[in-house]
């Protein structure tokens, strides 16, 4: 089953996250901050992550430059959520780790579409 990690400090945004993937038949792991995220990615490798960028604890950057140092990582499709407005600017923050930005607030449309491409990417198809 593909597994995707949601992490957002936003609960009802997680849960509705959640719900939508989950019904759409998608494994889904919550996680309410970076560093809850980054000690479940140091057991698990899911096929696709969902980052909020402001968090408390650890911010979405912070994860995101951490799962750089992750070589087993590699491959994996990160999209980053944010209502920040400035997408290239974020795109040369974090590098090449980031496949996509969704701004927020966004559609349930937007969200699965955005996962599923990323799915079918041959990136994510090539990863171990």
């Amino acid at each position: 089953m593909t597994t995707v990690l949601v992490v957002d400090d936003e609960s009802d945004l997680l849960a509705c996250i959640e719900g939508l993937l989950e019904d759409e038949g998608y494994s889904v792991v919550t996680c309410p901050d970076g560093k809850a995220a980054l000690d479940y990615l140091r057991e698990a490798r899911p096929d696709v992550a969902l980052v909020d960028l402001m968090m408390p604890i650890m911010s979405g950057f912070d994860l995101v430059r951490a799962v750089k140092e992750e070589r087993r990582l590699d491959g994996m499709p990160i999209v980053i959520m944010s209502a920040v407005e400035q997408r290239q600017e974020l795109l040369q923050k974090l590098g090449d780790r980031v496949h996509a930005v969704l701004k927020k607030p966004f559609t349930a449309d937007k969200l699965l579409g955005t996962v599923r491409k990323l799915l079918t990417a041959p990136a994510a198809a090539a990863a171990p």
